[in-house]
């Protein structure tokens, strides 16, 4: 990786470059008694999103490196047993780090291709949430598919057009694609490097998502970075500039909440009444659901195009044990989505406290 310049600072909001998708599959004439038994059961499940959540945090954290050195720190000596027990593919971590580390590339193509990444990847966990958010039934997909507005999952930081013919092929074939490993090999030879990445398209968004779509984010990736820290020392130093949230901002996560949420995790750890534990594994994974639970509804909010109409239909299909399954707050996603039609605002969700009882500590807002 080459040296930061002046001439980067144009980067200070990533551009999030549009992945190239099929059409939707158009159905067999053949009839009914002819088609082959559908696969029962769900089309995906926590562990499907723990595996795409573990590779969307593998690219955040890639992306947050400002040197080469930092990225071969990462491979050599980041400790994964903290996100391994909480259930993070920590090989597919060490892989990615490793891999990441093993190419010296300019800042312009490694900006490029960690947004392209980004965005196909938070695409993808949005996609096989909304699924499962529909227990699978070929019924409600088909009715999902037609919710769907691409320009406005567009505007919420998605690949629209990936949305629509994910959905809409689920609801026929009752499959999801097989999503690979992201690949940082930047000439895009290595084998798995999706086809997409190659060709980096100019159509797409020409924006950044939301900013409360990038605050949310920018929330939980800090919640799993503290996450991964194993002793008070470690957040100490996260807290106090051990973290380099620079490229971060480039990249357009709120730094800010960031670097008090690091703070906040040290302050709850020093304080007497915890023993200096870190915050429990427990504690980290209810945030992770809370957090990346509103995500989802925020962007599902955009992507029926804040219709009262198709907020009542999204709220109608909504299955909450179906919710709960893919890893969210199945009770939050229902409740949210029903009030949110019946044109109640979505809330401001602050910062997480990480319970500092004793502390009185209020809620705190968004920079």
């Amino acid at each position: 990786m080459k040296a930061f310049g002046l001439s980067h600072l144009v980067l200070l909001l990533v551009t999030l470059i549009s992945c190239l998708t099929a059409s939707p599959v158009p159905e067999s004439p053949v009839s009914a008694s002819a088609k082959a038994p559908q696969p029962q059961g769900p089309l995906a499940n926590t562990a499907t999103i723990l595996t795409l959540a573990t590779e969307l945090f593998g690219i955040q954290l890639i992306g947050a490196q400002t040197n080469q050195a930092s990225l071969e720190r990462l491979c050599g000596n980041f400790n994964l047993t903290r996100l391994q027990a909480s259930g993070y593919n920590t090989t597919i971590l060490h892989q990615m780090f490793c891999q990441a580390a093993s190419h010296t590339v300019s800042l312009d193509t490694f900006f490029r291709e960690i947004a392209v990444l980004t965005f196909q990847y938070s695409t993808y966990i949005w996609i096989f949430q909304a699924v499962g958010a529909v227990k699978s039934d070929p019924d409600r997909l088909k009715q999902l598919c037609n919710l769907i507005d691409i320009p406005g999952s567009f505007r919420e930081g998605q690949n629209g057009t990936l949305v629509k013919n994910t959905i809409c092929n689920a609801a026929k074939s009752r499959a999801l694609p097989q999503v690979q490993v992201p690949f940082f090999i930047y000439d895009g030879t290595a084998p798995g490097v999706p086809a997409e990445l190659n060709q980096l398209p100019a159509t797409g968004p020409k924006g950044p998502p939301p900013q409360d779509i990038l605050n949310l984010a920018s929330d939980l990736f800090a919640i799993q970075v503290v996450g991964s820290e194993s002793s008070y020392e470690d957040l100490k130093s996260i807290s106090s500039n051990g973290f380099d949230v620079t490229f971060l901002g480039y990249e357009g996560y709120n730094t800010t909440s960031i670097k008090t949420i690091f703070r906040l995790a040290a302050e709850r750890t020093a304080y007497a009444g915890y023993g200096g534990n870190v915050p429990p594994l427990a504690e980290i994974q209810a945030l992770t659901v809370e957090y990346s639970t509103w995500i989802w509804i925020y962007q599902a909010v955009g992507v029926v195009k804040n219709s009262h109409r198709r907020l009542q239909k999204l709220c109608e299909l909504i299955d909450v044990a179906g919710s709960f399954n893919v890893g969210q707050n199945g009770t939050l996603v229902k409740t949210t989505i029903c009030n949110a039609a019946k044109g109640v605002a979505l809330p401001e969700v602050p910062l997480p406290k990480f319970n500092l009882a004793g502390l009185n500590v209020t809620a705190v807002p968004h920079a």
